[in-house]
């Protein structure tokens, strides 16, 4: 801009710009209305009205959809500047072939780079450059289009997908980066320049409002997002590093939060891989040292690292150069040998996991709480994820995939785990936690959710409980004078033995699921590890549903009841071809199961619960049969019911077909909403 404009002077051209065009057009011109701003033109008619009710979640729900590998890709591919004709486009990776089809259009003449998607409200975030420096929100909307996107994801024919138009939304100034990402809990780091790493927190992004506009000079950047705010300062160059993730690792020997990022450095020649700790920092000015590992085997990938991934703590690296394709650092196999220069080195082996295009002006964003699209670790790895699940009327989805309706009412051990060690230095005590669900009603909806940690070398040891009903929806924990409380902010529930704190329930927000428990007990050092997070969605005086995801696959073998590994055994079913629903359940591929191997023959209290939870749950109880047993389903409620599940979920097009990976989760959705449906089931 000219020396003598003003910023100020330019948010008025800007403002002037967008009531010109507007007059011109009175109310009927069709994406026409452009806002100068720096010296770009912006579409004002592709901008999100940016309210707090228009916000367009990404589509983490939906399985399939979710486990798509991103990248946010400039057309202007040149410079570290933003031509006024620059079409940001979000594009999704074949992993079969590397090619990379574009799904979502973003506005003419903004550039973008360190995307993410918060995994607590499922919002997409950017920074805009250059110039504006604002925190960015990409908008795109599948509504009716996400079974086309799953179907010609697990096809490969992502590439004949028509495109959605996005918008976006300004959220105010922050330092200039190109690396960011979200961690688990919401929050939003990004780099900047070779020494610093910023933070700006969930609480904080949540109280922000978008605008259509970036926001400018002088005004008041967000908290957390500019130099002495909430920074950490590193010591190691980084200035190498294209692309970040965060993850929980264990692979030092406690559980700690890392930024990760891969790439070359020229001096030596080789591929290495980025590690900053960012959890239990007491000195922003005194961090753990970086560690940069060097990848000694599994490939030897060129070039520079645009997009990283994280799905479910682990990490994809796609580099940019032709050929060179997806790799994924093992951290397990990482062995840090000294210090060097200000920072840990060491080495590291990776895999190579799928093709990739070339790409330039890149970055990379994905659901990161979501099933992997790549090939899973190899059998002795001790950082890939298992999920346990229970939906519905409830349809159960067990740690090895196994997928049943249960046709029982009562309390179940729906999660089990046991026969492994809390550790603090000699001292050794047994673990112990368990989840019980009541399933009430003829449909067998959840109703109760009672957590009980065990853990202790004596029968006599305190036990620590927390419970949930779908009375209210709301979490409490029983104190050691057996009186209940409300949980409602985060908190560490720890049980003590000799007053040494060796398990814990933590308590932790999710803004779309409320409150998360992580299970979570004592290793190695005396810090704690977890185990695993239970999440779930509740609605007050119906039912809930829930989700168990465990952190390392080697505890899996560990875990017993309902989404233990089942080990495809036989003998668990109920027969189905005598009852009213008998066509259906074979339509829709449904196992029946009583699982009365997992029922407790204790009443709620016994097991540890509330005597108001035993009166609700007791009251919510139905007598009779299961209503499957007398509920029918005629072919035509069946095609009326498929048609209502495709109105919310979309269409496919070959509903028999097989997907695989995890893809098959997404058909196995589908065909429990036709099922529930069907079985007495309607809208909302």
């Amino acid at each position: 801009m000219p020396p003598s404009m003003s910023l100020t002077s330019v948010a008025s051209l800007a403002l002037l710009a967008l009531l010109a065009a507007t007059a011109e057009c009175d109310g009927e011109c069709e994406d026409t209305h452009m806002v100068q701003v720096f010296g770009r033109k912006l579409n004002s008619s592709r901008l999100g009205s940016c309210r707090p009710d228009d916000q367009v979640r990404w589509p983490c729900e939906t399985p399939g959809v979710n486990s798509l590998a991103l990248q946010v890709v400039n057309s202007d591919r040149g410079s570290m500047s933003c031509a006024g004709d620059n079409i940001a486009t979000i594009r999704a990776l074949n992993i079969d072939t590397g090619d990379y089809a574009n799904i979502c259009e973003l506005p003419q003449g903004i550039c973008v780079n360190a995307c993410g998607i918060d995994p607590t409200s499922n919002l997409a975030f950017c920074a805009s450059r250059p110039g504006d420096e604002n925190l960015l929100r990409i908008d795109c909307d599948f509504t009716g289009k996400l079974v086309e996107l799953a179907d010609k994801s697990a096809a490969g024919t992502l590439s004949s997908f028509t495109p959605v138009q996005g918008d976006v939304c300004f959220y105010g100034l922050l330092a200039d980066t190109f690396q960011g990402a979200f961690d688990v809990a919401g929050n939003f780091w990004f780099l900047q320049s070779t020494a610093r790493v910023f933070r700006i927190t969930s609480a904080t992004l949540g109280m922000l409002s978008g605008a259509s506009t970036p926001t400018q000079p002088p005004t008041p950047p967000i908290p957390g997002a500019v130099p002495n705010q909430d920074e950490f300062l590193i010591s190691a160059n980084v200035g190498n590093v294209a692309d970040i993730v965060a993850i929980e690792s264990d692979f030092e020997g406690t559980t700690q939060e890392y930024l990760v990022g891969c790439f070359r450095d020229s001096t030596p020649n080789a591929p290495k891989v980025w590690v900053q700790q960012v959890s239990g920092v007491t000195d922003p000015n005194s961090p753990p040292l970086p560690i940069e590992l060097t990848i000694t085997s599994g490939g030897n990938p060129q070039g520079s690292a645009g997009a990283t991934w994280s799905f479910q703590n682990r990490i994809f690296c796609a580099y940019n150069n032709a050929g060179q394709g997806v790799y994924e650092p093992l951290l397990s196999t990482a062995q840090i040998m000294g210090i060097q220069g200000g920072r840990r080195v060491g080495s590291v082996a990776v895999a190579f996991r799928s093709p990739s295009d070339p790409t330039a002006s890149n970055d990379g964003m994905n659901c990161i709480t979501a099933v992997p699209p790549f090939p899973p670790f190899p059998s002795t790895s001790s950082t890939t994820t298992a999920v346990g699940a229970s939906d519905g009327d409830p349809h159960i989805h067990t740690l090895d995939g196994e997928h049943y309706l249960l046709l029982s009412q009562g309390s179940f051990s729906f999660w089990h785990y046991s026969g492994v060690d809390a550790e603090v230095q000699s001292k050794k005590v047994p673990v112990d936690f368990e989840v019980f669900a009541h399933y009430s009603g003829h449909s067998s909806y959840t109703k109760g959710l009672l957590l009980v940690d065990r853990s202790g070398a004596s029968a006599q040891a305190s036990h620590q409980i927390m419970e949930l009903t779908a009375e209210d929806c709301r979490w409490r924990a029983k104190t050691p004078d057996g009186s209940w409380q409300l949980v409602d902010k985060p908190v560490l529930l720890a049980n003590s033995e000799d007053e040494d704190e060796m398990t814990a329930f933590n308590v932790a927000r999710s803004k779309g699921q409320k409150m998360h428990v992580e299970f979570m007990m004592k290793s190695g050092a005396g810090s704690f590890k977890k185990i695993g997070t239970l999440y779930a969605t509740c609605k007050p005086h119906h039912h809930m549903n829930m989700k168990m995801a465990m952190f390392s696959q080697d505890d899996v073998h560990l875990v017993k009841g309902q989404v233990g590994p089942h080990g495809h055994e036989t003998g668990r079913g109920y027969r189905s071809d005598h009852l009213p629903a008998a066509s259906l359940l074979e339509t829709t591929g449904q196992k029946l199961r009583r699982d009365q191997d997992f029922l407790t023959k204790k009443d709620w209290t016994e097991l540890g619960g509330s005597a108001s939870a035993k009166a609700y749950l007791k009251q919510v109880d139905e007598e009779g049969i299961a209503l499957l047993q007398s509920q029918s389903c005629s072919k035509e409620a069946e095609v009326a019911s498929r048609a209502t599940c495709s109105k919310f979920l979309g269409n496919p097009a070959t509903p028999q077909e097989t997907f695989r990976g995890p893809w098959t989760t997404f058909q196995e959705t589908f065909q429990d909403c036709i099922f529930d449906v069907c079985t007495g089931g309607g809208e909302a």
